[in-house]
This record gives C-alpha cells, sequence and structure tokens, in this order.
C-alpha cells in the first residue's frame, strides 16, 4: 500500500508538509464584545463579494444605533465568520480584518483571534472571492 501525502493540488508559498487536522479551539480562541471605548472606530461589515465594508459606504448609512455599544472589538489580524448565505457563499464567508487597527464588526458575527501566525485556515466548505486565493499564490 502507498504512503500518501496529506496535502493538497493547490499549495501555497512556504508550506510544504503534510496537512495536519486541528479542531478550531486548537488554533484560534473567541473574540467578542468591546471595551466601551468605541468612538472614531470604523464600523465594518462583511459582504460576500468585496470583504470587509465600511458600513457607511455598504448600506450609505451607519446602520448600528444602539447596538454599537455590543459590537466586537476586531484587531488587524483577527477573523470573523458572517454565516449569513449568499449567492456566492451558500455557508457564508470568513474574512481577516487587515483594514484598520482596530474595527467594530457585528456581534452576530463568529469573531476569532489565531493562537499562532504559523497556521493557515482553508476549508472546502467557507471560501474567501476567488479574486483573494489568486492573491495568495506567489
Amino acid at each position: 500500500m502507498k504512503d500518501e501525502k496529506k496535502a493538497p493540488k493547490l499549495r501555497f508559498k512556504g508550506f510544504t508538509d503534510d496537512w495536519e487536522q486541528r479542531k478550531l479551539g486548537d488554533v484560534c480562541e473567541e473574540v467578542s464584545g468591546n471595551n466601551g471605548n468605541v468612538k472614531g472606530l470604523p464600523i465594518l461589515t462583511i459582504s460576500a463579494a468585496n470583504g470587509w465594508m465600511n458600513q457607511k459606504d455598504r448600506f450609505s448609512q451607519v446602520i448600528a444605533g444602539n447596538e454599537l455599544k455590543k459590537y466586537t472589538l476586531l484587531e488587524k489580524g483577527h477573523l470573523a465568520y458572517n454565516h449569513g448565505n449568499s449567492k456566492l457563499a451558500k455557508y457564508g464567508t470568513v474574512f481577516v480584518q487587515n483594514l484598520y487597527d482596530q474595527a467594530l464588526v457585528p456581534r452576530v458575527y463568529h469573531s476569532f483571534k489565531m493562537k499562532t501566525e504559523k497556521i493557515l485556515i482553508t476549508s472546502s466548505i467557507i471560501l474567501p472571492p476567488r479574486n483573494l486565493i489568486e492573491n495568495w499564490q506567489d
């Protein structure tokens, strides 16, 4: 019997080892709430087609209202899963927040921070837009 490597056809630069299956809680931890100092922070929303967008740009106004105090403070490098489905993402989307040092996102998003920077999360069910995948190659 042939010993096959556990590796995808598409490899990202710098990744050569076999893939390891891990539980989500082993590689990241949930992020929720904020420190109460939300004034002046960008307020973001997720678009399956465009990734992170300012609420004002997406909806022509900030729609957070009184819920803003319950929004999650997401730092640069943290990620959020929007489980809302769309024509582009039947099971929702995951995006890394790399636009700002800190931003506020709706608490309905499942937000996480990685325990280590050496892990790349991919999934066959939840994928970012194709243009982001193309940019990961070289």
